[in-house]
């Protein structure tokens, strides 16, 4: 083996020697490593080591009485010392003033403002009760003002395209065009009613009020009918001169309505009106013939992506 595992293992460190017999160990008695034993000291007998005794510890005892008397003396010194210095402290100390300043003595806030404050005011006087803090004043909330001559819509508050409203139609006076088209010239047909319809009430100086509707009357797959509706002010008493013949007055449908909202395209309108039927198909709902478009925006063209119409189904 190498000498590392000679350290480790121990067993072939050295060579086999013969067992020879421990001696045993004595009281006071050591072996060295050849095997001698080596016993204490030589030193006085038993009977003289009390007298060895007695000799040593009265010198011990008379030193220690020599030294403890003036430790004691100053531990005295110094204990009184300790107690009486609190006592003197407590002493010196004044007791805070309970005297009230003389009158007229400014406070010290009001003698040294500090430079980010103001200086305070008069206080209220003896006789006169503190007056209560005044409540603080609102500020208005800035209204959202509608633009100048906007024509408002049936329904004042604006419906979701992701929802469905439950809404109810006021019956608001209109001037009424009615007319036909084909789908694919839907959007250019009932542009140009409704123009009709506002050139002959700004000649006859009736105010148009609300955003135009039209009443699809009747639908086939070739086209539709319908009636394209103005809100006015109000139905004139009389008939003014100069309006078209066709050209009568009457109100928008009204009662309980369900509210449905495109935006986007023209050309897009008929997956709205899939979402409608199928919406009242689930909810077993039947409704009128006659579905009322409303223009929120004007129309334009059937590819005009910021269109929005509002879309009534009026059940039964």
């Amino acid at each position: 083996m190498s000498g590392w595992r000679c350290r480790l293992y121990g067993t072939e460190r050295f060579p086999a020697r013969a067992a020879k017999p421990r001696p045993r160990r004595n009281a006071g008695t050591l072996l060295c490593s050849g095997g001698r034993s080596v016993g204490p000291p030589a030193g006085p007998s038993r009977a003289a080591r009390p007298a060895i005794r007695e000799r040593s510890v009265l010198p011990v005892i008379l030193s220690v009485k020599r030294v403890s008397a003036p430790l004691a003396v100053l531990g005295l010194v110094l204990s009184v010392g300790v107690l009486s210095g609190p006592v003197r402290a407590q002493q010196a100390v004044p007791a805070p003033s309970t005297a009230a300043p003389p009158a007229g003595t400014p406070s010290p806030a009001q003698a040294t403002p500090l430079p980010s404050t103001t200086a305070p005011g008069p206080g209220p006087s003896s006789g006169e009760a503190p007056k209560p803090p005044l409540p603080e004043k609102a500020l208005p909330v800035p209204g959202v003002a509608p633009p100048a001559g906007a024509r408002q819509p049936l329904v004042q508050a604006p419906g979701d395209p992701a929802d469905v409203d439950e809404v109810t139609l006021p019956a608001k006076p209109v001037a009424i065009l009615a007319g036909k088209s084909s789908w694919d010239n839907a959007v250019a047909s009932l542009k140009e009613t409704i123009g009709r319809i506002e050139a002959a009430l700004a000649q006859a100086g009736v105010k148009a009020t609300g955003r135009p509707v039209a009443v699809f009357t009747r639908t086939d797959d070739d086209g539709f009918q319908y009636e394209a509706m103005v809100p006015v002010d109000a139905v004139p008493a009389t008939r003014p001169g100069g309006l078209p013949a066709e050209l009568r007055f009457g109100t928008t449908p009204s009662g309980k309505a369900l509210r449905f909202v495109h935006k986007g395209p023209y050309d897009g309108i008929d997956q709205t009106y899939e979402t409608v039927t199928a919406y009242l198909d689930a909810k077993g709902i039947i409704v009128q013939d006659a579905f009322v478009e409303e223009y929120l925006t004007d129309l334009k063209t059937a590819q005009d992506g910021d269109l929005e119409v509002n879309i009534y189904a009026l059940p039964k």
